[in-house]
């Protein structure tokens, strides 16, 4: 922060765009309206207990390891075979497992779910009070997971889908021309593979 306690430097997006549209400059320091609250910028950070990412050796999952220096939590990966342990850790997971070990594994806040089928349950179960599992695909080619709204309810957990393919189609400028390649893959939408 400048010495003037009115101004500060901030990276702006004035515009639409990749990261060559991002601007470092001053602007005013802003001030909490009525019943706001000032958030100092060390806490606006994800700083998340730890996430789960199944397929950690796949192609978008390979991508989820890496994280902002100021992430203070874990983030573990899974991987189908002993094989791929060596190749998701290359990709700055914290700890990698054996996703048939996924009940040793503890509780996630989040958890990040291409592969469907036993995983996705074995997930949902893993979940803290609040946790949010993130559906990306189905790679295993598994039948659909049904999961009760009341049990959501009951439970305080959160399911959400996103569908990068899809996203990427119908928002090309967003989604940018390299996500649309993952839509390729087995599991209507996810990468290819299970990792």
């Amino acid at each position: 922060m400048n010495r003037d306690d009115t101004q500060m430097k901030a990276v702006t997006i004035p515009e639409f765009g990749d990261a060559g549209v991002l601007r470092v400059g001053t602007v005013p320091i802003p001030a909490p309206g009525p019943r706001q609250v000032a958030i100092d910028v060390a806490y606006a950070c994800a700083n998340f207990a730890s996430v789960l990412v199944h397929a950690a050796a796949g192609g978008v999952d390979s991508q989820l390891g890496r994280r902002p220096v100021c992430w203070t939590g874990r983030v573990v990966g899974t991987v189908g075979s002993a094989a791929r342990i060596d190749t998701a850790k290359g990709f700055g997971y914290d700890e990698v497992i054996l996703r048939d070990r996924l009940a040793d594994a503890g509780e996630f806040d989040i958890v990040v779910d291409m592969v469907g089928g036993p995983a996705r349950r074995a997930s949902l179960d893993r979940l803290t009070s609040m946790g949010r599992l993130v559906i990306m695909g189905n790679a295993s080619g598994a039948e659909d997971v049904g999961v009760p709204a009341n049990e959501l309810w009951f439970s305080n957990k959160t399911v959400s889908g996103f569908n990068l393919a899809a996203f990427a189609a119908a928002h090309p400028r967003r989604g940018g021309p390299g996500a649309a390649p993952c839509g390729g893959g087995r599991g209507q939408g996810g990468a290819a593979g299970t990792g």
